[in-house]
């Protein structure tokens, strides 16, 4: 049932990257953001209400932690799709498992095993890869309008493999922005273990509360600030779409966690960035430099490789029945 959930979760956050991306050139990144995070409450309280599950909002800490850290890495992610391709930042923002493993020492005094060092490491290969990739590519590009630059100094590029022009495309902020949002899961997932005994959809109801009012807040004081207008009902729909498959997504997630220890059903998880290259792929016709499906290969690899052993080891410390 958890490795069901966490698929099905997987398929629903792939679709919800997609989607995203495909707005970037109507809508902000915060804009899109809040409109995720007000859609998820409004459906995920009215199930709380239907349900008639006990609200809960002040305590514990532990659900506090799990909200902010999940809204801080949603922003990241919201940033990073709309400003490169989702296939390679998903393959960044789901190397989580390598970063629970390394903040279990601070936060639950747990000692990262040598598989989560050696995962790092090849993570970390990986990560300069992509990076590497990112440079090429915004080499080889042009400027998506003459003397266009990013606050940081990063050129606004096409993408190489598009056929349509991306006015946004930031890549290295983007990949950095990516990292940051794997990381700040770990922390999530972490606070998400803790709470395993509130019901999920109450879980899901608050960390979108929050993200909503936080997000919220960030769009509203963005300098350039506008109401939606101008979207057609194709656009409306895709709206709709980012914000209900990310609820759905985020409760077959809080639902495979609950029921499974997180390296069992995280392995799953990582399908979603094979869903999201094959859509890129073989729809849109864009596939991943070599460079970066090198680099996008070993992060999965290594968080993939993580997980197993970690499963591995843990269904060795369990007893083992006897016979008489």
């Amino acid at each position: 049932m958890a490795y069901w959930s966490m698929l099905a979760g997987s398929f629903f956050f792939a679709l919800m990257g997609i989607l995203t991306e495909s707005l970037s050139q109507q809508l902000s990144f915060l804009a899109l953001a809040t409109i995720r995070s007000a859609i998820a409450t409004a459906v995920a309280a009215w199930w709380v209400w239907r349900a008639q599950v006990e609200w809960v909002v002040w305590r514990p800490a532990d659900l506090w932690m799990r909200s902010l850290a999940g809204c801080a890495s949603m922003l990241c992610l919201f940033y990073a799709i709309t400003h490169y391709q989702v296939a390679v930042i998903l393959s960044l923002t789901n190397m989580f498992p390598v970063w629970v493993g390394l903040l279990s020492w601070p936060l639950l005094g747990q000692f990262p095993k040598r598989e989560t060092w050696i995962a790092l490491a090849v993570s970390i290969l990986g990560m300069s890869l992509i990076f590497q990739a990112a440079r090429q590519e915004i080499a080889s590009s042009p400027p998506s309008y003459p003397n266009a630059t990013e606050s940081l100094g990063e050129p606004l590029v096409h993408p190489n493999q598009s056929h349509e022009p991306q006015a946004h495309w930031r890549p290295k902020s983007a990949v950095t922005a990516a990292i940051a949002a794997g990381f700040l899961s770990g922390v999530a997932l972490i606070g998400l273990h803790r709470v395993r005994n509130i019901d999920a959809r109450m879980v899901v109801t608050h960390f979108s509360a929050v993200s909503t009012l936080i997000a919220g807040c960030l769009w509203l004081a963005m300098p350039g600030f506008r109401m939606l207008d101008n979207l057609s009902l194709q656009s409306w729909l895709r709206v709709l779409g980012v914000g209900l498959s990310a609820v759905i997504g985020q409760w077959f997630l809080t639902l495979a966690f609950s029921k499974a220890s997180p390296a069992r059903v995280s392995v799953v998880g990582l399908s979603q960035v094979v869903m999201t290259t094959l859509y890129a792929g073989w729809v849109q016709q864009r596939w991943p430099n070599a460079v970066g499906f090198l680099g996008m290969s070993l992060i999965v690899g290594a968080t993939g490789w993580v997980l197993l052993k970690h499963r591995a080891s843990s269904e060795e410390d369990r007893p083992k029945a006897t016979t008489s």
